[in-house]
């Protein structure tokens, strides 16, 4: 089995690659006397003939081709599960998706180069970054009806995403910064707004796609943030109005004080008046 392979990878491959080549020729110069326009199709043509060509004439093909269960395997990576699944659009440079397979197989393709695979990967990654990101995330086209409604905008507005998606955007909310930012094309950033029926505070940027015509809205959440504001705010008034309090005990202390000061002096000044007249007097007699 391994010389086989080594025998189809180092010499009857190249020699297909090479046939395959003087091929192509052969039918780029009868292209131009037949005007055939589909060049794609035909050179697919006639790979798959040289194909059935070496399995026929060559012993040793047949036997390092993968079998069925192998061959599924493959293709379930690149998330072709069914023959339904497998598209044969040829975007690879092979006839089939089969024939993708078996050339990844034998080390002759990369798996992962299919582009209708790289493009659903693209799309779900990008549904998942969409769906999971913390931030609420709202779109709406030109009509300002309900385009996507992620996760974090389902559990702010209390409403499933299938439901928002049959509303227009002013069913739930204010709608007059998506329309501004629609007519103007000009982006809002950092806009605080509360939204006192559903017990939020929001922080919005609000941008304009333009090869959607669409427009999109972030909302970040700063409930949690505002009401800590709200209760640090809360907390100094109370501090400062305990601190007056201890100011005006103060100085009602102070007074009460330098009232009693006061009165003692004068009582002490007669007192010691007194007592130096009857001293005088007492002299003198």
């Amino acid at each position: 089995m391994a010389l086989h392979k080594f025998l189809i990878e180092h010499a009857i491959w190249p020699a297909m690659e090479k046939r395959k080549g003087n091929k192509i020729r052969e039918i780029q110069r009868a292209l131009e006397k037949s005007q055939y326009e589909d060049v794609a199709a035909l050179q697919r043509e006639r790979l798959t003939e040289l194909l059935l060509h070496c399995k026929a004439h060559v012993p040793a093909y047949e036997s390092v081709l993968p079998d069925e269960d192998t061959i599924r395997s493959i293709l379930a990576k690149i998330g072709k599960e069914s023959p339904e699944q497998e598209l044969n659009c040829g975007a690879c440079g092979y006839n089939s998706c089969r024939e993708k397979a078996i050339a990844v197989y034998l080390n002759k393709a990369e798996l992962t180069m299919c582009v209708p695979y790289m493009k659903e990967r693209a799309e779900s990654l990008s549904n998942y970054v969409l769906s999971e990101t913390p931030n609420i995330t709202i779109m709406v086209d030109d009509e300002m009806n309900i385009i996507e409604f992620n996760k974090a905008a389902e559990e702010c507005f209390k409403i499933s995403r299938r439901e928002a998606l049959e509303k227009g955007l002013f069913e739930l909310i204010d709608s007059s910064d998506f329309q501004f930012v629609l007519e103007t094309k000009q982006p809002i950033t950092n806009k605080k707004v509360h939204y006192k029926e559903y017990g939020i505070t929001t922080e919005q940027s609000i941008i304009y796609i333009d090869k959607q015509n669409i427009v999109m809205g972030i909302f970040k959440d700063i409930t949690k943030e505002e009401r800590e504001q709200e209760n640090l705010y809360d907390l100094r008034v109370e501090t400062m109005e305990m601190a007056q309090k201890v100011i005006d005990k103060q100085m009602v202390a102070a007074q009460q004080i330098a009232s009693l000061l006061g009165e003692t002096t004068a009582e002490t000044k007669v007192t010691l008046t007194k007592l130096k007249n009857m001293i005088v007097f007492d002299g003198d007699e």
